[in-house]
């Protein structure tokens, strides 16, 4: 059931920067209790509006509101005061990544004492 006020609101959100409109007349409404998604091709302006959200940058027109409120965000930090945050997908996430990374990137005979040294241990 979608509540009557929506959370998050985009109104004619627009992002030039030299030589490119990336984003033009954007506006959509998120309410609370739903899921959304931003689905697009690469290039599509996904990444930009979510980097307007998120204080990265300043729309060249448009606004956007959160919870009732008109923001604008001049900075992350701002943004983040105001408990929003874009957490990229990615291997930082992952606290395990840097431990199979370190190992894939050793050569197959330092894998392999690194086995047997484990093998030894048991």
């Amino acid at each position: 059931m979608q509540q009557s006020t929506p959370y998050l609101l985009f109104r004619g959100i627009t992002m030039t920067f030299p030589g490119v409109k990336a984003l033009s007349d954007i506006s959509f409404d998120c309410y609370p209790g739903q899921i959304h998604a931003l689905m697009g091709e690469n290039g599509a302006g996904k990444s930009t509006l979510l980097k307007i959200l998120s204080g990265n940058y300043i729309p060249t027109a448009g606004h956007l509101q959160i919870g009732g409120q008109q923001m604008a965000f001049a900075n992350t930090m701002e943004a983040l005061n105001a408990g929003v945050a874009i957490i990229y997908q990615g291997a930082a996430s992952d606290p395990g990544d840097d431990r199979r990374r370190k190992y894939l990137s050793r050569s197959a005979a330092a894998q392999r004492r690194h086995r047997q040294s484990l093998a030894a241990q048991l």
